[in-house]
């Protein structure tokens, strides 16, 4: 299995700026330890669709060609909604080799998944879902982190560019449904950080019942080349 892995989670009392300015060129993470996540674990996970229904994630998995997995970070988080908006680029690319998806999980609940895909309808809405974010019980499972118990070192080696959701209007949309799509739970004591926003994702391919790609995220906005995850996506694909 080809993996981007994570060294071991730290605590860090670094903040999210501070990361970002001491951040250094890093082509791609250096080979370090990793939850082994089968593909068992990734098809068992239950998600919420736009309609509220719960379901498994193997139910949106192709058996038959390979399907690509991406849990974003929460559904308010501009480095999501930028990844998210790149990988639709290539969505005629992804279907003329044969491959299926990409799958998206964010953190929310139905309601904030529909105002995200009202926002962006680009998305397709059969292919978008959530995980709830008071509980994380899919996060859990794979093993995702939290950006602020990324080891330090592990953090100079990222570089951070600024997200890109598109022109002015696409800031400005948002700009104006930030509060309404941020995972911040009933309850929340002021000057509390919520728990959705620290989480981190990352990028799966699957192909039958083995996970041959993992990425982990080591801090928002630290995603995968797509064309490499289509590499090998594709490559895969080839041989079935």
């Amino acid at each position: 299995m080809f993996r981007s892995n994570r060294v071991a989670p730290v605590i860090s009392t670094l903040s999210l700026n501070t990361m970002s300015t001491s951040a250094a060129v890093c082509a791609a993470p250096a080979e370090i330890e990793s939850p082994d996540i089968s593909a068992t674990i990734l098809k068992s996970v239950k998600v919420t669709i736009a309609n509220g229904e719960r379901i498994k994630l193997g139910d949106k998995i192709a058996m038959d060609r390979p399907t690509i997995v991406i849990f974003l970070r929460h559904l308010a988080c501009p480095y999501c909604w930028s990844y998210a908006k790149e990988w639709s680029n290539f969505q005629a690319e992804i279907a003329e080799a044969n491959i299926s998806g990409p799958l998206f999980v964010s953190i929310g609940d139905k309601d904030k998944l529909n105002k995200f895909l009202d926002i962006n309808p680009y998305m397709d809405r059969n292919n978008v879902f959530v995980d709830d974010y008071t509980e994380f019980s899919a996060y859990n499972a794979l093993g995702f982190g939290r950006f602020d118990q990324t080891d330090k070192e592990v953090a100079k080696q990222v570089k951070l560019s600024s997200p890109s959701i598109g022109g002015l209007k696409a800031w400005w949309n948002y700009f104006a449904n930030l509060n309404s799509l941020s995972p911040v739970p009933k309850g929340l004591q002021f000057g509390q950080i919520p728990e959705g926003v620290l989480r981190l994702g990352g990028t799966f391919v699957l192909s039958g019942d083995e996970v041959i790609y993992r990425w982990d995220d080591r801090l928002p906005g630290d995603h995968p080349d797509i064309k490499r995850v289509l590499e090998i996506a594709r490559g895969k694909s080839k041989k079935l």
